[in-house]
């Protein structure tokens, strides 16, 4: 996964110094104020373009990783549930992969990443849940780690790990200048970089799109399920050919097994899959308007994606409220909780959405 986002870093820079197609850093900065677009990003220091330090992947039950969000959202909701099953052995038994709970595993490994006792800022206003990450915030605490706002006599000027939830949060936040010069000198890091290139979902689609495929490995393509963006003339299939959107919209719905999504960094609709489509759920005639909508976002300079949808229902039995056990079908889904060494802690679930 490191290796798949500084692939994207470095071929994004190289985009923006005329050394690749301009439509791949178009991509990322298509819909960015002009203060913020192209001439911002080449103007970072090398200091100020790392990758994600903390991240969080979804996957499917075979592994495959349809999204990466920086720094993500249900951190909170793991911690809650690691607490409930610590607090119940004789229920749950004993941990068995991560026997370090969620928040003291972040907190050690934010202080052997910073090499000094971390004071964190954590910007909450966007994300899709800020009562789970206030939750979390509090737990890390109870873990030794220092935040501005939260602990006593605590100034802006003392903290040396920004964490946000999307880019355009960053240069807009009060102390945004002052952290970008001591980021240079190597004083602060920023968990999601001051760049909107882990913002969106195109970059998924980048293992395979024919602009900038040749760039990634064979290994970097198999963490992820076959993802192509929409072009007003269709989609590109494995095979190199091109399917058009009227023979899309005309695959029978239960066939059209891909999931549509939005892929820019419009913060209205990027995130709580609120624009997230799995195509098989749609009619045709469904299917055809929504093609419509991309097309005209296209040419508005917003793009979307397809993504082969990797999932499959499983029987299971729940437990309701009352203690009854229900059958049900639903479907697996892992969440992994990444830091600067690997994974901290995973998620499973079965969830009944689609999404």
């Amino acid at each position: 996964i490191k290796s798949f986002q500084a692939t994207c870093r470095d071929l994004f820079r190289r985009s923006l110094e005329g050394e690749a197609d301009p439509d791949i850093a178009g991509s990322v900065v298509v819909e960015l104020p002009d203060h913020l677009a192209a001439a911002y990003h080449r103007s970072l220091d090398p200091a100020q373009d790392r990758t994600p330090v903390f991240f969080r992947t979804d996957e499917s039950r075979s592994g495959l990783l349809s999204e990466i969000q920086c720094s993500g959202s249900g951190w909170g909701f793991l911690t809650q549930v690691q607490r409930l099953y610590a607090a119940h052995p004789e229920v749950f038994g004993e941990p068995r992969h991560f026997p370090t709970a969620l928040p003291r595993a972040f907190a050690e490994a934010l202080e052997a990443y910073l090499s000094r006792p971390p004071v964190v800022h954590h910007l909450v206003d966007n994300a899709s849940r800020p009562h789970g990450i206030r939750y979390f915030i509090q737990r890390t605490r109870e873990a030794g780690l220092t935040y501005f706002s939260y602990d006593r006599d605590v100034r802006p000027e003392d903290c040396n790990f920004v964490r946000a939830h999307d880019f355009i949060s960053l240069p807009t936040h009060n102390f945004f200048e002052d952290r970008m010069a001591r980021c240079a000198r190597g004083s602060v890091f920023f968990d999601l970089p001051p760049s909107n290139l882990y913002d969106g979902k195109i970059i998924l689609a980048w293992p395979f799109w024919s602009k900038t495929r040749d760039a990634f490995s064979d290994e970097i393509r198999s963490l992820f399920p076959y993802t192509t963006v929409i072009e007003p003339s269709g989609l590109e299939l494995e095979g190199g050919e091109t399917m058009s959107l009227d023979a899309f919209a005309a695959i029978p719905n239960r066939k059209r097994a891909w999931y549509i999504k939005y892929a820019g960094t419009d913060i209205g609709i990027n995130w709580g899959s609120k624009a997230v489509y799995l195509a098989s759920t749609l009619s045709g005639v469904q299917c055809r308007e929504m093609l419509d909508r991309i097309v005209a976002d296209r040419a508005r300079g917003r793009y979307w994606i397809a993504q082969r949808a990797v999932r499959e229902a499983e029987s299971m039995d729940v437990i309701e409220r009352n203690g009854a056990s229900r059958a049900v079908e639903a479907y697996g889904k892992i969440s992994a909780f990444y830091g600067p060494g690997g994974v901290l802690g995973a998620l499973g679930m079965h969830r009944r959405s689609h999404k």
